[in-house]
């Protein structure tokens, strides 16, 4: 998952420093420690552990693609003038 933000859902302001900074995030069940990774033992048609690394990998760099794109469009858009014009002068 590619995120730019995490609402807390408690009423904290946007841009305010969170646990989950901005990135590329790979879910915890590929990694090991996790109930689900763990059972991926190679048995019973199951994925290995080393299917595992190969995945976790892949889904990473998928994701990173995703963030370079969001990064390009931003640059394309010129979305920082936009929000610079609706965020009005700043009080520095």
């Amino acid at each position: 998952m590619f995120a730019e933000h995490f609402s807390c859902g408690d009423g904290t302001p946007p841009g305010a420093k969170l646990p989950i900074p901005a990135g590329t995030y790979v879910t915890l069940a590929l990694f090991p420690g996790d109930v689900f990774c763990e059972r991926q033992d190679g048995k019973n048609c199951n994925c290995g552990p080393s299917d595992m690394n190969t995945l976790r990998g892949t889904v990473h760099q998928h994701e990173l693609i995703h963030r370079q794109q969001g990064i390009q469009l931003r640059k394309d858009l010129e979305l920082h003038l936009v929000y610079e014009i609706h965020r009005g002068p700043s009080s520095a």
